[in-house]
């Protein structure tokens, strides 16, 4: 198969520079959460074309590559631009996180490992204590849209991740899917692309299904939930060249961009204008092996990628050559007991449910535990949201304090009761039995400090945040504990219907950009698969001198399983 590889390494501000000579082999793995997500690339003897051997520095190799390198690797059937690579041939991206070398006989090596940029723009920024309740960003689209934001912060304007409404002086790009329903979410010490990950559910989103996103080489950010396999039609014929597709039903389409297959291709859209798929170029038709075609109005336009192998083993529409498939249901790879923590009670005591499934057909205990404080955390800001709400201290004060002044948000605290104070130092609940007006502010005084067995806090600066903790705490210990198991539970209940009996399917083919997260519907008429809809988990990609295949790990889609 032929196809052209292209390496460039970027350093800095400088410029990318190609490293393409001596690659011997290749290998690249992406998951569908981005977490190992990695490149491997083997250099055979870089002492002729990519080390010079005469330099006067120790590390001779460090000019060659080193550590914080960022890695693009492009791969295509037709030529590649190495001063401006096609994003459409762009496999992965990344940053270089190791390097070693050996010698054997003559001939020398060094093969390098890189972690996806994806992974690493958003997992390197930790969140100490995130609370939605205190901004008036309520939906999870608008909530990740900050958390990406903070990603951010101390950095140099190329450097920052591009979102859509970014905050003034950052760079506009990418796309975010608005969600609608209304949440309320807290999650303390996680990193940004885990609070990403959590708040990707359906339970947050109203969605159908598990969003997911990625940054791309540009650095803009996508977070989209994929829609249900579709079908429409073409409204007027296409040439094999056109980069713009006419449907008479949008809306079965993202609008931040994917795949459609029109009888025998596969073509890969970035945007949607009107009724009309629009393609960024040439290079987006006729992706995963297959070729770009005419096509007529009133031919069927699906919104997925089809995989179909006949009796006879030759493809009819989908995918290239398929080298290899395999396809595996095991009982016992379902998990039958789920234990959940939940957070804390009112005394600080860790709240805990588990639950086996008396359904599952499994022969074996299967256990998988699930940190879930975030669902506690959200019982506990409901009611403080029921109550006075938020507010913030007007004045610092110390351990000492006998009296502390809140700004005028405080005015809907009740008159006796409690308040929960956040800052970097942690958290304290203090009881006061008093609030007076004081121009503006309120003054709240007969104070029992570190109730509830919490810490007092050493000091506590001006616009530091302050809850009402009324309404909890004049609930018991032993209901509160209830009513947080209880919501544990509904989450346990749609947690065990969806982990099912589900199909796992390996398929190779030559080779193709397909990405995590993308929907096939496969048919192996050999093997009794009839357009069963898969997800795709993992994508590898192995490339030689002269060979890339592609092996693709996919799973049975929730939606498919009766």
């Amino acid at each position: 198969m032929v196809f052209q590889l292209i390496l460039t390494r970027k350093r800095g501000v400088a410029g990318a520079v190609q490293i393409t000579a001596g690659i011997s082999n290749l290998s690249i793995s992406r998951s569908s959460d981005n977490k190992n997500s990695t490149a491997t690339i083997t250099f055979t003897n870089p002492n002729k074309d990519l080390i010079d051997t005469s330099s006067s520095e120790q590390k001779q190799f460090e000019e060659f590559i080193r550590f914080d390198d960022v890695i693009k690797i492009a791969v295509s059937r037709t030529d590649i631009d190495p001063n401006n690579i096609d994003n459409a041939d762009v496999l992965f991206i990344g940053l270089v996180t190791s390097v070693a070398g050996g010698l054997s006989g003559s001939s020398s090596n060094i093969t390098v490992g890189c972690v996806d940029l994806t992974d690493y723009l958003l997992a390197r920024v930790t969140i100490a204590n995130y609370d939605g309740t205190i901004s008036t960003l309520d939906t999870a689209s608008e909530i990740i849209e900050e958390l990406v934001q903070k990603c951010n912060d101390n950095q140099a304007v190329d450097d920052m991740i591009k979102t859509p409404s970014p905050l003034p002086g950052r760079p506009t790009g990418g796309n975010i899917e608005t969600t609608t329903t209304t949440i309320t979410y807290h999650s303390s010490f996680r990193s940004v692309a885990e609070l990403i990950k959590n708040l990707s559910v359906p339970q947050y989103t109203g969605g159908n299904r598990v969003a997911t996103y990625y940054v791309d080489e540009e650095r803009n950010f996508y977070w989209w939930i994929p829609q249900d396999g579709g079908n429409t039609t073409l409204t007027s014929n296409v040439t094999s060249t056109d980069l713009t597709i006419p449907v008479s039903d949008v809306t079965i389409f993202n609008q931040a961009g994917g795949v459609a297959t029109l009888g025998k291709e596969v073509l890969r859209y970035d945007s949607i204008s009107g009724s009309i798929l629009i393609i960024s170029s040439a290079k987006e038709r006729g992706i995963a092996g297959t070729l770009a075609s005419a096509h007529s109005s009133g031919d069927a336009v699906s919104n997925l990628m089809k995989l179909v192998v006949p009796y006879a083993g030759n493809l009819t529409s989908g995918f290239g050559k398929v080298l290899n498939f395999s396809f595996g249901i095991n009982t016992d790879d379902v998990i039958n007991m789920l234990i959940m923590r939940l957070g804390v009670n009112k005394k600080q005591q860790p709240l805990v449910w588990y639950k086996y499934n008396e359904n599952t057909t499994t022969s074996k205990i299967r256990m998988k535990i699930i940190d879930r404080q975030d669902i506690g955390q959200s019982y506990y800001n409901d009611l403080i949201a029921q109550g006075g709400g938020n507010s913030e201290v007007q004045t610092s004060f110390t351990s000492s304090a006998s009296t502390i002044t809140l700004t005028t948000t405080a005015a809907s605290f009740p008159s006796t009761g409690y308040m929960r104070i956040t800052s970097g130092d942690g958290y304290e609940i203090i009881k006061y039995t008093s609030k007076a007006a004081s121009g503006p502010n309120y003054d709240f005084s007969g104070l029992t400090r570190g109730s509830l067995n919490t810490a007092i806090l050493e000091n506590v600066e001006d616009e530091t945040i302050v809850q009402d903790y009324s309404l909890i705490a004049a609930k018991t210990n032993e209901q509160i504990g209830t009513d947080i198991r209880e919501l544990g539970e509904k989450y346990g209940r749609a947690f065990f219907s969806t982990n099912r009996e589900k199909l796992n399917f390996k398929v190779t083919i030559e080779g193709a950009k397909i990405q995590p997260n993308e929907f096939i519907e496969l048919t192996v008429k050999d093997l009794g698969i009839n357009r069963v809809l898969a997800r795709v988990k993992d994508v590898s990609h192995n490339i030689g001198r002269n060979s890339w295949t592609t092996e693709l790990n996919m799973e049975e889609d929730d939606t498919s399983i009766n």
